[in-house]
């Protein structure tokens, strides 16, 4: 893959993906809010997004349409 190999590149005894983070640790460093949450999500995973169901009723993926049916 070619992103692999640009990764991998040796940029003065650094790899480029080296270089990256320690950018993005620069930037968390100095209050970068999105470096923050890059940082945090890679080391503590992210946030759960919980939901509840208020009915009984089924849940609908995906409505079929018949043929004879008039577009909705």
């Amino acid at each position: 893959m070619l992103g692999d190999k640009v990764l991998s590149k040796d940029y003065d005894s650094k790899t480029f993906k080296e270089l990256m983070l320690e950018k993005v640790y620069d930037m968390a460093l100095h209050g970068d809010l999105n470096s923050i949450k890059f940082i945090a999500d890679r080391t503590e995973g992210t946030a759960l997004h919980k939901m509840s169901v208020t009915s009984n009723e089924p849940i609908q993926v995906m409505k079929i349409k018949e043929a004879d049916e008039t577009p909705v």
